[in-house]
């Protein structure tokens, strides 16, 4: 592996980083594996979740504990308690508390002084896993007075029992519950916490109560929500992309949202929502009112709206091709292939995938192929994950075809580790997945990735 494979699989996520530390002298890993070790690469910490274990791994892997060690001591040394970008900061922490777990006091020293400053710069639960793995019922203790301190001015501050449950399970309820107590005789902060947490479970207990005495009233029509829609309706006529996403994105999502806030819609309710969109010229209610058809098939294909896909906002034509995705038509396909044939000169041409969704045959392969070929190096990463995310749609939604070349484009592309994971699953579920693939997914950095591997090799052997 060159220097730029690895840094390109240590960005990934890849396996083949850890292989590659694996079988290399440990001089020549060094430099990239620090930077990995203390500058978050991953795509999304919330979604993904955290690397840590991988990249330590790796530093034990590479027989030099104390040089990566040094490394990151000097950069949580360095880092701000609130970072422009705080998820190397918690990286940072989280790979601390893989070596205070060892036993390391020097360093759970320094996790200790630095969970009771970035914790008021950042969240009030900062770091507080790694040190509980650490420290056990004292880092619950530590917790509790942090944020006893915290509600001493803010009478609305709203706590959670979360944290004691955990340990509750771990060492026992007397245990915690005496540890608490006793901690509590002595301790202002904790005192105030554990009060003020007995005084808002009885609240919630209280409103719950009232709730289920209450009958909860009948969701609005369809009708009833759109009428409802043009209250404090921004007038805006100059609209750039950034400043429709954040005028209409969240009224969008009242129409699609998973919960449904109105009542399921008849066809003549959808019949009279396309009417609505066909009336205006206001992008904004087509996009909110396009959000309908998220969730709920159009009753018909009504042409004009396709030319929505040609809008120059690029939050109106994502959202057009979103509701459009849903719907089997010769008119979509034909659009759709019309988008991606543009590539790489429109932008937006990945939403052509989406199009295709319900209207893919297999000759369509070999077009998307040919466009994501043209993408080009320097792409911003969240246009790559969503032409990722429109694929993997598109293949889970098509089981009958194979996508031999779609599906190992993906796993050598994606920026996030949970579309690479869909790869592997559906390349698993297709029997091409090569034993090499297979053998290098046993070290991803997903979880679930080396799970799927570690399965499918415990099913069927060597």
């Amino acid at each position: 592996m060159t220097r730029k494979e690895f840094q390109d699989a240590l960005q990934k996520g890849l396996g083949r980083a850890v292989q590659h530390v694996r079988n290399s002298p440990p001089e020549e890993v060094r430099d990239d594996l620090a930077h990995a070790c203390t500058c978050y690469l991953g795509y999304d910490l919330q979604c993904e979740g955290s690397r840590v274990p991988w990249l330590f791994g790796m530093i034990e892997v590479s027989g030099e504990p104390e040089f990566y060690r040094q490394k990151i001591i000097s950069a949580m040394e360095q880092i701000s308690d609130d970072p422009d970008d705080p998820r190397t900061l918690y990286e940072l922490y989280d790979l601390l508390g893989e070596f205070a777990f060892r036993g390391d006091a020097e360093v759970l020293a320094l996790m200790q002084r630095r969970f009771e400053t970035a914790s008021g710069s950042c969240y009030p639960h900062f770091g507080y896993e790694s040190l509980f793995r650490v420290e056990g019922i004292a880092a619950l203790i530590r917790l509790l007075r942090w944020n006893g301190k915290l509600i001493r001015n803010d009478e609305t501050f709203w706590l959670y029992d979360g944290e004691i449950k955990e340990a509750e399970e771990k060492f026992g309820v007397e245990t915690v519950q005496a540890a608490l107590e006793k901690e509590s005789l002595v301790d202002e902060s904790v005192r105030l916490f554990l009060e003020r947490l007995s005084e808002q479970k009885a609240e919630r207990s209280a409103e719950e109560a009232e709730e289920k005495k209450q009958k909860p009233p009948p969701l609005p029509r369809l009708s009833e929500f759109v009428a409802c829609m043009s209250e404090d309706w921004p007038t805006e006529t100059n609209w750039t992309d950034d400043s429709f996403r954040d005028a209409f994105l969240t009224r969008r999502s009242q129409f699609m949202h998973s919960g449904r806030l109105y009542a399921k819609p008849t066809t003549e309710e959808l019949e009279f929502a396309i009417q609505q969109i066909l009336e205006t010229n206001d992008p904004g209610r087509q996009f909110c009112l396009m959000g309908v058809f998220v969730h709920e098939t159009m009753p018909r294909l009504e042409p004009r709206l396709l030319s929505l896909l040609d809008a120059p906002l690029h939050c109106l034509r994502w959202g057009t091709a979103w509701a459009f995705r849903r719907v089997a038509d010769p008119l979509v396909r034909a659009k759709g292939l019309e988008l991606i044939a543009k590539a790489p000169k429109f932008s937006d041409w990945g939403l052509g995938i989406d199009l295709l969704q319900k209207n893919y045959r297999a000759e369509d392969e070999t077009l998307i192929r040919r466009a994501l070929e043209t993408i080009p190096p320097e792409i911003d990463v969240d246009q790559l994950h969503g032409i990722v995310c429109s694929l993997v749609d598109l293949i889970k939604d098509n089981a009958e075809f194979t996508f031999e070349t779609l599906l190992p484009w993906i796993y050598e592309n994606s920026p996030c580790s949970l579309c690479r994971r869909d790869s592997l699953k559906q390349m698993l579920q297709r029997n091409i997945a090569t034993k090499e693939l297979i053998e290098e997914c046993r070290d991803d950095c997903y979880s679930e990735t080396r799970e799927l591997a570690e399965k499918w090799k415990a099913q069927h052997g060597s």
